[in-house]
């Protein structure tokens, strides 16, 4: 059995390269990409106030991938700050 790996946005290039999402979602907006990814945080109300860095997300994968998490199966591990409240 395999696990899920859950992100939030992560900082990438899909939000700061003008071809992507990033740069429409700022055109839309009627923002800078800047300033896009500066209220990000708040937008999606993120609790750490700060979106998911790509090698965060690389090293949780290669955790689990790996003999460490061998016990580890069938689990939902979600990286993404605290956008997702429990109670």
């Amino acid at each position: 059995m395999g696990q899920d790996r859950l992100p939030g946005p992560v900082d990438t290039r899909i939000w700061r390269d003008e071809h992507h999402c990033g740069a429409k979602l700022a055109a839309a907006q009627g923002i800078s990409q800047k300033q896009l990814l500066a209220a990000l945080p708040e937008q999606f109300d993120i609790a750490s106030r700060r979106i998911s860095g790509a090698a965060e997300v690389a090293a949780l994968i290669a955790f689990l991938a790996s003999s460490q998490a061998a016990n580890i199966l069938g689990a939902d591990v979600v990286i993404e700050g605290g956008i997702i409240k429990t109670t």
